[in-house]
Order: C-alpha cells, then structure tokens, then sequence
C-alpha cells in the first residue's frame, strides 16, 4: 500500500497485508479512500477558517431630523410688540406659500378705518386740484358778472342822486344868502329888528354848511362804490385765469395727502402677518387673545429638503465619507428611510463627567457631526413633516469599513 494511504488511515487501524481473498482487498481499499477523502476536506476547512476575515462592527449613531434650510420664528415689528393676536389663519402642518396671510393682529381695525380716511382725503385733494386746474365754472364768473354790473348800475344811480342833492343844496343855499342879503339895507334903515337880520344871517351860514356835507357824502359815496366796482372787477379777471400758484398748492397739499394713505396703508399691512418664505407650519406659538412678543407667533420651515445630523465619534471618522449611505429609522413612521452623506463637519470637543479613580477614563470626547441627506419615499414627506426635530436612529452602510478617511 502507498504511504500517503498509510498516513490517511484512521487511528486504531493497523496496516495488515491483505489477505488473498478478493472482498478482503476491496473493504480495506474504500475505508483508505474514505479516509484520504476526510483529511482532505479537513484541511480545507481549516485553511479557509484562517483566510476568512474578522467581523466588522456596524456602525450607528443618533441623530436629529431637521430641515435643511433653517426654521423660521415668524413675528411682528418692534412697532407692534404690543399688540394682541385677533386671530390665526392657519393651521399646524399646513403649507403656506410666500405672502400669504398667517395671522391678524388686533390693531387691523382701527388700522382699516384710518385707511380709509385717508383715502378719502386723497380723493378730496385730487378733486380740488381738478377743479383749479381747468378754473372756476361758469356760474361762478357769471355771478361776479351780475354782481359787477349791478355795482355798476348802482354807482350811475349814486351819482345822479347825489347830484340832485348836493344841487338842492346849492339852490338853498344860495337862496338863504340872497335873502339875507336883502335884509341888510332894511335892517341899516330901520325896517326890520335886529333879529330878523341876525336869524337870516344863520339861514345863511347853515345852509352853507348843510352843501359841504352834501358835496362830502356825495365824494364818499362815489369812492365807495367806484371801490367795490374795482374789487369786483379783479376778482373777475382772477376768476378767469388759472394762477400757477394756486396748482402748486393744490399739488403740494394732494402729496401729502398721498403720504398719509401710503404710510396708512404700510401701517395695516403690518397688522396682518404673512409668510416670508414658502414651507409648512410647524408649531403655532401664540393663540388668539395673546399679545405678541419676542417669543413670536409661530415656526415656519421649507420639509421638502430634510436632513439628518448624526453625532459620530471621532474614532469612527476614519470609516465614513461623502456619498457613503445610510438607513434612518424614525420613530412612528414604520417603513424606513434611505439617505447618504453629503458633509462632515469639524469636530468638536464634548465634556464629559466620570468619577474620579478612573486613570485614563476621564477624558473628553472629540465628536464630530455628518449632515445626511434623507431621500423619503412617495406619501412620506407628511409624516416626516410632523417628526420635526425628532431623535432619529442611524445605521450607516456596510461599505463604511472600506472606507478612507477624508481629507
């Protein structure tokens, strides 16, 4: 028998030389083949036990869903800081686009009707300066007309009073003098009393004054009326014409009435809150009744895009790297989500509280942060929606062991 069957024999077996008989030689040759065959699936068994490498560690972490842009507080101005909320608009989750109204603030109705003050002013001034520029009507030049005619009129009637007047004062006058002139040869020869002469000298003398009155009072009332002839007169040719002044002044006090209606209107623009940027409600802060502060009115962010921010030890930096993906798990959504890494922070230290005796243990912890980037399946950007700021569980992929580290 060869030596390598002889090797391949189990223990206890001892080499016999085979008996003549033909079965004899046959049962010993198949358990020496049996044998070889056995050492040889051993040996290979082991070889491979040697070559297999050892188990690697899945690699996880613990991590916060968020979005990937920053979540928004919306408030109101410092202006309004002391306002009360009148009511809301919208509701948790729902999704808003950019300028739609949120919220109404309680000063939108004193705010509403100083608008619409001011809007009727606008109004008012725009007439008026309507009305200077195409000039007074005409029923309004056709009165002064009539007025100035009538003055007119009034003065010829004036004159030719006065003129009969101041000659009746004449002819009385002159009368009176004559008189008292004839009486003075009667009175030198004795014919009349001394009297008689003195009283018809005072008829002289009055009547005299009686014409300078006459003439003054005609004079006056002339001039008074040749006077209100001349205002009359200029008020209609002003009437007439349109003074660039007076467009000007019209122009002026219309702008300002226009700034007052604007600020008016940026003023109720203010009591109604509108979304800045288009996204979902994530939290109402405040309800209707309370007045508005810092704390603002509510949380506002863009879900479509959501990230992951998982907290690695630095040790474990080594095995990961961009575009490598992961598994998230998410608490009260069943099916699981899919991501990858598409930014790794620098690290940073971590305090950490061990109690003392613990040589070489009480040491803090250098972590750093990966951002992920989830890629939610169709129907899941609801649910994630309201798994906001939620810790997540992270199980990153097997082809992190065979990772380099990045640079």
């Amino acid at each position: 028998m060869p030596c390598w069957v002889r090797c391949c024999l189990p223990v206890g077996i001892a080499w016999r030389r085979p008996t003549p008989a033909p079965l004899v030689s046959a049962y010993a040759l198949g358990l020496a083949l049996a044998a070889a065959v056995g050492l040889l699936i051993g040996c290979t068994d082991r070889n491979r036990q040697a070559a297999a490498p050892p188990a690697v560690r899945q690699l996880s972490a613990v991590g916060r869903m968020q979005p990937q842009d920053r979540i928004r507080t919306v408030s109101v101005s410092s202006s309004l800081s002391g306002d009360r909320l009148e009511r809301i608009l919208v509701k948790k989750n729902q999704w808003v686009q950019q300028g739609q109204p949120l919220a109404v603030l309680s000063s939108h109705g004193s705010l509403q009707a100083s608008l619409r003050e001011a809007e009727a002013l606008v109004a008012l001034q725009r007439q008026r300066l309507a009305q200077v520029k195409a000039g007074p009507s005409g029923e309004l030049i056709r009165a002064q007309g009539y007025r100035l005619s009538s003055l007119e009129r009034r003065l010829q009637g004036e004159r030719l009073s006065q003129d009969q007047f101041v000659a009746s004062q004449r002819s009385r006058m002159e009368e009176a003098r004559q008189q008292a002139q004839r009486l003075e040869p009667l009175f030198r020869s004795g014919g009349i009393s001394q009297q008689q002469r003195d009283r018809s000298r005072s008829r002289a003398l009055s009547s005299q004054a009686e014409l300078r009155l006459a003439i003054e009072s005609r004079t006056a009332t002339l001039r008074r009326l040749q006077a209100e002839i001349a205002n009359a007169r200029a008020t209609l040719a002003q009437l007439r014409q349109v003074r660039p002044m007076d467009v000007f002044t019209a122009q002026s006090e219309l702008r300002q009435a226009i700034a007052v209606r604007d600020r008016a209107r940026r003023e109720l623009d203010t009591a109604t809150v509108r979304a800045p940027e288009q996204g979902r409600i994530l939290k109402i802060v405040s309800r209707p009744g309370d007045p508005v502060g810092e704390g603002g009115l509510l949380q506002l962010a863009d879900t479509r895009r959501l990230i992951v921010i998982a907290d690695v030890d630095q040790s474990d930096r080594a095995r990961l790297r961009p575009g490598l993906g992961a598994t998230i798990s998410v608490a009260g959504i069943p099916a699981s989500l899919r991501s990858s890494i598409y930014q790794m922070l620098s690290p940073r230290v971590q305090g950490q509280s061990l109690l003392a005796g613990e040589p070489g243990q009480n040491q803090d912890q250098r972590r750093f942060a990966v951002k992920l980037r989830l890629q939610p399946k169709a129907g899941q950007s609801q649910q994630l929606a309201s798994a906001m700021n939620r810790q997540v569980k992270v199980i990153f992929d097997a082809g992190a062991a065979g990772a380099k580290p990045p640079h």
